[in-house]
């Protein structure tokens, strides 16, 4: 199963000589291939269904920008699925029923590899989330492989495109638990190679990207995570910006 639209090929980014763009066979192994007819299923561990099950308890450190339109981002790691941004439901990516997985290659969840280095090889991965408009199911493409759709069922709102689209970073722990680092670990103005970049951020309609005045920041716990708008830049970083936070913060 495909969607219904033309898959633009992502152009990938050649920041100085240490850059990489990760493609879906990259991240499994030649030998583990599905049969025709059959996808990849993450395999639930405990410590997903023990995250699952004080997942009620969590607080959440949000460190994020939103702005119009539907979204393109460039980001550093395969993107989740939030049902109802966990405050409910607790659940997160393959733990929150609803997601149409179709790719051989790529799922929700599955773990990076290899990862950027501080000051050293960076890894980019291109994905886009883009509504079908014969179907209205939301597609999450991974550079120019369609892992799979969400149905347009879940959704309440979002039935003709989206009026509101945001990047960021996000971080989650229980209450009783020290918190982890946000991307690399690093703040945002530590800057390129060191603090971890979301570049290239486009969204889908007849505006390329909001003007200034459209954007919104969002930061929950600014001692602990910060988030920074580095404008349109041209070149490989485009509409940027870089998040992070070290761990173990008790701000």
């Amino acid at each position: 199963m495909k969607p219904n639209f033309k898959i633009s090929k992502q152009t990938t980014s050649t920041i100085g000589s240490y850059t990489i763009s990760l493609s879906p066979p990259q991240l499994v192994p030649k030998s583990t291939r599905c049969p025709r007819g059959t996808v990849l299923i993450k395999r639930i561990r405990e410590e997903d269904l023990a995250l699952e099950k004080f997942s009620s308890s969590f607080k959440t450190t949000i460190s994020t920008t939103k702005l119009t339109e539907s979204i393109t981002p460039n980001i550093d790691s395969v993107p989740g699925h939030y049902r109802d941004t966990g405050k409910i439901t607790g659940c997160y990516n393959a733990l929150c029923p609803g997601f149409v997985q179709v790719s051989q290659s790529v799922t929700l969840g599955q773990v990076i590899d290899p990862i950027s280095t501080y000051w050293g090889h960076q890894v980019f991965t291109n994905t886009t989330i883009q509504q079908d408009q014969v179907t209205k199911n939301w597609w999450l493409i991974f550079e120019t492989e369609p892992l799979g759709y969400f149905p347009k069922e879940l959704f309440s709102t979002l039935a003709n495109g989206a009026t509101r689209a945001g990047w960021g970073g996000e971080v989650y722990t229980p209450t009783t638990a020290t918190s982890p680092a946000m991307g690399s670990g690093n703040f945002p103005e530590d800057g390129y190679s060191k603090a971890c970049l979301i570049s290239k951020m486009q969204v889908i309609g007849p505006q390329y990207f909001p003007n200034g005045t459209d954007l919104r920041q969002t930061i929950t716990k600014a001692d602990c995570y910060r988030a920074l708008y580095g404008g349109n830049v041209g070149g490989d970083f485009d509409n940027h910006m870089f998040v992070g936070g070290p761990a173990n913060c008790n701000a």
